[in-house]
């Protein structure tokens, strides 16, 4: 490696594109995206972390955007946090966290600009070598924003020393991160971490002394999960959601609490949505079945339902759900079938499911006044608007979504960060507008030079 590239003003590579890929008049995509924050004084000044182009910034709501971490050790950002205290003063935790391979990125610690991003300082290398930062959070008891709470790939850290020394609180691998203040007397703070395949757990400081952490056991959390989501509401923090993951890249449950972890309530999820999957392949031919929304929404009922014709004789199957398999496939757990036997005796098999991917991309938002409305997701977005019940599938632009942000001006106005950039909806979510205009983060699995003009060159991509 030439370690002048890590300098500007000194590097010997110039990039030669591309932004985003246009697909379409009014669409375009860009590099997997992984966090978003907002500066405090001014709300159009927004940042975001990107799996493989780093911090970008913009200054007009995402309109336009520039790089600002070209020149550090990891350009893989997954997570970001600015200083309620000093809006000039930006955290960044390098590293992609999804407990998995796929394609992603480690990081290598933390990354810290006292001046909106234009210049970074490198903190806590040696702890976090190789890891994958999942969430920075400020000590809401810290006037002077130097005690600070992190998570990642390793477990739960506090710093407070701004960053620079990072001391591990609890091992383990740690999807998500909360943080909870009481008052007092004596006065307290709380933080409630996620644990892959674990669960929740939590400690509480008083004073400087935090007490041993406990696993929340309850009875509205799933017996068996994967990756967990946090969603806190911003001015009513003891309004906490979770959801789990399920180990088929489903969702296994969500649960509530309104009092700051003390009790929980399982919360009911029906995903309004049809349900189409195609048979294993028997006999050289595979059969159709189509799930109604309706179904799947309504109180849960048996059904069997007619596949579509195949082979030869051409024939038709029956695949019957039981009352519990309904629900089951509602709340977007998935779901294995076998059909019933035609003449010959042979069957065929179907992987039905809402949702997926869960391990990969999964985020949990609870809007800021109103309790009640939360949005989650996965592959989709989805939310719903009475604290539980039927989630409606959120329409957007591009599927995998790992962030989610409720604009600070007006939570109305709601951002979404997925494997195509970074999209903005002015209505909760009905219609949604790409902000990824010059944003050059696609990830290139490959390039080819045309052996006589240098100028030509072709290259493939993640999207």
């Amino acid at each position: 490696m030439n370690l002048r590239c890590r300098f500007p003003g000194v590097c010997n590579w110039n990039p030669v594109g591309t932004g985003p890929l246009v697909v379409g008049a009014s669409q375009a995509w860009a590099g997997r995206t992984l966090a978003i924050a907002f500066d405090p004084i001014t709300p159009s000044t927004v940042y975001i972390g990107t799996a493989g182009g780093g911090v970008w910034k913009s200054t007009d709501s995402g309109l336009s955007w520039s790089p600002k971490t070209d020149y550090q050790i990891s350009l893989a950002v997954g997570a970001l946090a600015i200083d309620l205290n000093n809006h000039l003063r930006i955290f960044a935790g390098t590293g992609e966290y999804n407990n998995q391979g796929a394609g992603t990125y480690y990081g290598n610690g933390v990354l810290r600009s006292d001046n909106g991003g234009d210049t970074w300082t490198e903190l806590a290398m040696v702890t976090f070598q190789r890891d994958e930062i999942s969430r920075i959070l400020f000590d809401p008891t810290d006037a002077t924003s130097q005690r600070m709470f992190l998570s990642s790939a390793t477990g739960v850290y506090e710093s407070t020393d701004g960053g620079v020394n990072c001391a591990q609180l609890c091992a383990g691998s740690t999807s998500d991160l909360v943080v909870i203040v009481n008052p007092g007397p004596p006065s307290t703070a709380t933080l409630i971490a996620a644990f892959y395949g674990s669960g929740l757990w939590i400690s509480t400081r008083t004073g400087t002394t935090w007490s041993l952490w406990t696993q929340i056991s309850n009875a509205a959390f799933p017996g068996s999960f994967g990756r967990i989501a946090l969603g806190q509401s911003k001015n009513n923090p003891k309004t906490i959601y979770v959801l789990f993951a399920g180990t088929s890249s489903d969702i296994a449950g969500m649960a509530k609490t309104s009092d700051g972890g003390s009790t929980w309530t399982a919360m009911t999820v029906r995903l309004n949505t049809a349900v189409g999957a195609l048979s294993s392949s028997t006999m050289g031919h595979l059969h159709s079945v189509t799930i109604s929304a309706a179904d799947l929404t309504a109180a849960p009922i048996a059904y069997t339902y007619t596949t579509s014709s195949a082979g030869t004789p051409v024939h038709t199957h029956f695949v019957s759900l039981t009352a519990n398999d309904v629900l089951q496939l509602a709340s977007g757990k998935a779901l294995i079938k076998t059909t019933d036997p035609d003449a010959t005796g042979h069957q065929h098999t179907f992987v039905l499911g809402t949702t997926g991917q869960s391990w990969y991309n999964l985020h949990l938002a609870v809007h800021p006044t109103n309790t009640n409305i939360v949005y989650f997701g996965e592959v989709s977005i989805w939310k719903n608007s009475s604290g539980g019940g039927v989630f409606d599938r959120v329409t957007s632009l591009h599927p995998d979504n790992h962030a989610f942000a409720f604009d600070p001006t007006n939570p109305g106005i709601i951002w979404s960060c997925n494997d195509g950039g970074v999209y903005r909806s002015a209505d909760g979510g009905t219609t949604w507008f790409h902000r990824n205009r010059d944003l050059a983060t696609l990830e290139f699995i490959s390039i080819a030079l045309h052996p006589q003009w240098e100028g030509v060159m072709i290259g493939g991509n993640s999207r």
